[in-house]
């Protein structure tokens, strides 16, 4: 046929019929009715409940658009049709032909024909015809996905239906090919129905059980191999509840169930599996069989033959018997106590870091735990361990020592029973350590990493994996009742020979003019390397280490060392709380954690931890860095106060992290702080200091300030402030260029005045940023904020010669003209160029040019932050003839037109708290928790509220108040703002339980204000008659006032309100509850009353 109409709808409810050439019809949003008619149709929904039919032809119907919760309906007809969605819930019925139909949820009919349909979550019919069902992907239980297909039809027999798993399996836990039935899969009968049960982490512990596919009215005997794609032969017998199951003596693939079962195998090759969580018992007998067992402590017997034995976790007991068997639970949990005994053959035995017993038994077996006991047996075994216990047993065994930071639980110390020494004896093998040994190359001398150290009748393998850095030294390994000398070349694998280097008690060195390698042992050392230029390293103990002339290298690992490079230039590193001194020349200084660094006379370079340390150039132009790693040395640093002195000298000092006390002292300083608040201080000379926060001191001299918090524009992060403590006007100066990169369309000419200015803040003063004033910037909006404070400090006292930059505070183009206002309601006028307005006492109004809906396009609106004891807030007119860029102080409206637009959200209490007997909602709290309107129809309550002062409270259900009442009408955060007094007395254990409290006792009579458009004053003053009668103002208006058309304040007009709401006054509602409580959020207008 030939192309026939491209028809879209619109976002209404359409109706579009298609002819009978190939039409193309798409529908937009709404809920559309789509037909193709006669022809090849390509029709495509979109958000809404839609309903398309495809009509005669080969039609493609795309489902794909649906928002998640649309339920759309899909008709192929005739012709071989394509439909296919994704997020709705979804009816599809392909019509007869061979239909492709592709859901994740909803109800899928084939018809007539061999269709193919994928889902993952529904009702599945595939009609008549040999159809294909695809599960699409799988749910997750635990998280409230219950994912589930029913077939209704699923036909079985040699010409039947197939299901094909192929797309979940990629999501099986552990899986690796194969068939997944026995370990992930399993078939079980429920009535007349037959369910395919899945654990995704076969016997793991992450995912819970769930039931795949149920196949409507199939026995389980009818489904085989040639109904799974793959050809999958799936368990045929069922252990039910607590059962007792003999297999035959052919190859039986058999399944537990949810009790405590018993299933042996019998002769032949069978494949057992039960994943509940209890102990069974599963015997495989003859042949060679497969077992998996789940997370409950099972007993598993594998019998003769070669078995494979995968235990699922808990203390189980296995005995895998005669044949090369292999047990497998390196899958299990850790920090679990089984028994693996391969018994005799050579198998392979594998565990994980718990505290299992591995058996060897006769043969030559592998047994592989990184922390376990050991028991090898007769023959030559192989053992690979970090930890734990080990008997090689009789035969040549060899012993691999791997690293024992691949457990994730803890490894005990390897402690070998029977190490045979010697020529013909047991083996060790080191090999798979040598890539921990930092500095390592392959071939060179392993004397400074592992060596060999006689303790009583024991040898120790001894290893330090950085060559007496950092790193404490530690055992890797026991040789019990071993004589290190009885120890040779043939007694280590691979050449890695460890040799003795002596005796572990408390040493002292003395070296000699030359240069020399000085080690020291396990105890608390003494080491003088006096002249040349000497390694000296020490891993353990407390430790005395001094390198005397020349330029030496210490290493001390140790605890709380006491380290002295003197004369020459030295590389020094010392152990968690170290003491270090550099002494004469240019020394390279590195501390562990809670470390004390002196670099002395010299050019030195410090670098701290993790920790509290203490660093301290001394004389020289020093180099002072928090950490030594360089990747972190730039992150974020750490919570723990560090101490940090330059001396004198021009010195480069870096920190990272809060509450750290930085100095320059003497001579012309850098400090940087590259994340964190800390206190630096620059000490005498012209210094340069740079942070993002925290206090900041020049000292004498002539400083420079770089502020660096300003973060970039695409995350609409806060800005963060430094505090300049002795900012010198005649000499100090602020250079802003590490925060001009990140200014919006900053180029050069662009005056720096558009993006920063100076606010007055008490005695000090604020720069402010905003970088992107002229909202242009596609990205999160980063809020304008300051970027210094400078502390006594008037803005006058600042001129362009304070800024490195081309930045004159003093420009008449940017100088605000500032607009006080008084105690009452004001209404403030400002100019056409930038201003600053004070609100002072009352709900004060700012007014603009301009309508109120170009807030949001070309007029916007930014809450600074509360400066000056007031909220701050930035409009940004960005109209060629608006009102320029303001701050408004102590402001609550903007007018725009005739409309009053609130600068903070109104927030009244919503009808659910705090309590109040006067305000109480009787029959909402009773439609709101209907067991407690039972019990009050049964007797046991007088009413709700009674249910509520008795027991509702303590279980922390709403009081709902009335809308009609005061309450509703009172916003916390407004009053709470306006009325910090009131914040320090109100709350928990305070003077009042709450503000409203003391807005009832007191607040109304003091003529405090409730909400942003309540003025109490105004009121009063305008109703002199309820002034006189001596009413509650809110009371007076929400009782009376706005029935007579009276209003609540200048910026809020109830009877325009009302006219322009037919259906507030339809639901007799006060306008201005409903205006806080519904009319803001849902951007309904308010009218002002005057514009003087």
């Amino acid at each position: 046929m030939a192309a026939g109409e491209i028809k879209t709808g619109t976002i209404q409810d359409d109706t579009i019929m298609g002819g009978n050439l190939d039409d193309t019809i798409t529908g937009v949003s709404g809920n559309d009715s789509l037909s193709g008619g006669d022809g090849n149709d390509s029709l495509t929904g979109g958000a809404g409940y839609d309903t398309l039919d495809g009509g005669a032809g080969d039609d493609r119907i795309d489902l794909t658009s649906a928002a998640f919760g649309d339920i759309d309906l899909a008709y192929g007809g005739a012709g071989n049709d394509t439909i296919t969605s994704s997020l709705g819930e979804e009816q599809i019925d392909g019509g007869a032909g061979d239909d492709v139909l592709t859901a994740q949820r909803g109800t899928i009919v084939g018809g007539t024909g061999a269709d193919t349909i994928t889902l993952s979550d529904g009702i599945a019919s595939g009609g008549s015809g040999r159809d294909r069902f695809v599960i699409g992907a799988l749910g997750n239980p635990d998280q409230g996905q219950e994912w589930s297909v029913t077939l209704t039809d699923f036909a079985v027999g040699a010409l039947g239906d197939s299901l094909d798993l192929t797309s979940i399996l990629p999501s099986l836990q552990g899986y690796t090919g194969g068939n997944p039935f026995g370990r992930f899969l399993w078939l079980e009968l429920s009535g007349n129905d037959t369910l395919l049960r899945l654990d995704r982490d076969g016997a793991g512990a992450t995912y819970a059980t769930q039931t795949l596919v149920t196949f409507r009215n199939v026995t389980l005997s009818a489904l085989n191999s040639g109904h799974f794609t793959g050809g999958f032969k799936p368990s045929t017998l069922i252990v039910t509840d607590s059962s007792t199951v003999q297999g035959s003596d052919g190859d039986d693939t058999l399944a537990g169930g949810w009790g405590y079962d018993t299933i042996t195998g019998g002769a032949g090759n069978d494949v057992i599996s039960d994943v509940s969580g209890l102990g069974n018992s599963l015997s495989g007998d003859d042949g060679n069989d497969t077992i998996t067992s789940g997370r409950g402590s099972d007993t598993i017997s594998g019998g003769d033959g070669n078995d494979v034995i995968m235990p699922g976790g808990g203390n189980d007991n296995v005995s895998a018997g005669n044949g090369n068997d292999l047990i497998d639970s390196s899958s299990s949990p850790d920090f679990n106590s089984s028994v693996y005994d391969g018994g005799a053959g050579n198998d392979t035995i594998i565990s994980g870091s718990g505290f299992d017993l591995l058996v060897g038994g006769d043969g030559n077996d592998v047994l592989t735990a990184l922390n376990a006991t050991f028991q090898g047996g007769l023959g030559d075994d192989v053992l690979t361990l970090a930890g734990g216990r080990a008997t090689g047993g009789g035969g040549r065994d060899r012993f691999v020592i791997t690293d024992y930071r691949q457990s994730t639980g803890s490894v005990s110390e390897l402690f070998i029973t029977d190490f045979t020494p010697g020529a013909g004896g047991d083996t060790l093998d080191l090999t798979a350590i040598l890539d921990t040994l930092l500095g390592y190359k392959p071939g060179a001398d392993l004397a400074r990493y592992i060596w060999l150290g006689q303790i009583g009748a024991n040898t120790h393998i001894l290893i330090d994996e950085d060559s007496g850095g950092g790193q404490a030294g530690r055992t890797l390994a026991v040789l019990a009742n071993v004589q290190a000398s009885s120890l040779v070349a043939g007694n280590f694998a691979g050449g890695i020979v460890a040799t003795t280097r002596f005796d572990q008690s408390n040493l002292t060195q003395t070296g000699t003019d030359a240069g020399e390698t000085l080690v020291g042992g396990f105890g608390n050392d003494t080491i003088q390397g006096n002249g040349g230029n000497d390694f000296i390293s020490d891993a353990t103990g407390t430790n005395k280490l001094s390198g005397g002339s020349g330029n030496d290298t210490i290493r001390g690992g140790g605890i709380t060392d006491v380290i002295n490079g003197d004369d020459g230039n030295d590389t020094l590193t010392g152990g968690v709380g170290a003491t270090i001194h550099g002494g004469d020349g240019a020394d390279r200084i590195s501390g562990a954690m809670n470390s004390e660094m002196f670099g002395g006379a010299g050019s030195d370079t410090l670098m701290g931890s993790i920790g509290s340390e203490l660093l301290e150039g001394g004389d020289g132009s020093d180099v002072l860095q928090w950490y030594s790693d360089p990747i972190y040395a730039l992150g974020s640093g750490d919570s723990f106060p560090d101490t940090m002195r330059g001396g004198a000298g021009n010195d480069i000092i870096t920190n990272a992290g809060s509450g750290d006390l930085v100095f320059g002292d003497d001579g012309n300083d850098t400090l940087i702080s590259t994340y964190g608040a800390s206190s630096l201080d620059g000490g005498a000379g012209d210094d340069v200091i740079q942070a993002s926060e925290g206090s900041l001191t020049g000292g004498a001299g002539a400083d420079r300030f770089t502020p660096n918090g300003l973060p970039s524009l695409f995350g609409g992060l806060p800005i963060n402030t430094v505090t300049i403590t002795d900012f010198d006007k005649a000499a100090d100066v602020i250079d802003l260029s590490k925060v001009m990169p990140n200014l919006w369309n900053i180029e050069a000419g662009t005056p720096l005045g558009r993006y920063f200015y100076l606010v007055k803040d008490g005695s000090d003063t604020l720069l402010m940023v905003n970088a992107d004033p002229l909202a242009q910037s596609p990205y999160i909006k980063t809020p304008p904020g300051a970027l210094i404070r400078f502390s006594n400090i008037d803005p006058t006292a600042l001129t362009a010669r304070n800024f490195v930059q081309d930045f004159d505070p003093t420009s008449k183009d940017f100088q605000p003209v500032t607009v006080m206002g008084g105690a009452g309601s004001d209404l403030l006028i400002g100019s056409l160029s930038n201003d600053r307005f004070v609100g002072g006492g009352g709900i004060d109004a700012v007014r603009y040019t301009g309508s109120a809906d170009l807030v949001g396009r070309q007029i916007f609106i930014d809450s600074i932050w509360q400066s000056e004891g007031q909220f701050h807030y930035r409009v940004t007119d960005t109209r060629g003839n608006g009102n320029g860029i303001d701050d408004m102080f102590g402001v609550e409206i903007a007018i725009l037109g005739n409309n009053a637009i609130p600068l903070r959200a109104p927030q009244p209490n919503t009808p659910y708290r705090p309590y109040d007997t006067t305000q109480f909602d009787e029959a909402a709290y009773l439609a709101l928790y209907p067991d407690v309107a039972a019990m009050v129809k049964a007797g046991q309550y007088a009413s709700g509220e009674a249910h509520y002062l008795a027991v509702g409270r303590s279980e922390f259900r709403a009081s709902p108040a009335r809308l009609d009442g005061t309450l509703v009408l009172f916003d916390e955060s407004f009053y709470l703002a306006q009325n910090p007094d009131v914040a320090e007395v109100s709350g928990v254990g305070r003077a009042f339980r709450s503000s409203w409290e003391h807005y009832v006792q007191y607040g109304a009579k003091e003529g405090r204000d409730p909400n942003i458009f309540f003025d109490t004053d105004w009121y009063l003053a305008t109703n002199k008659d309820v002034a006189a009668a001596g009413m509650d103002a809110l009371t007076h208006y929400n009782t009376y006032g706005w029935k007579e058309g009276r209003d609540p304040s200048r910026w809020f007009d109830t009877s325009t309100y009302l006219d322009d709401n037919p259906n507030v006054v339809a639901m007799n509602m006060n306008p201005l509850t409903h205006y806080l409580l519904y009319g803001y959020v849902q951007g309904r207008a308010v009218t002002i009353t005057e514009l003087g």
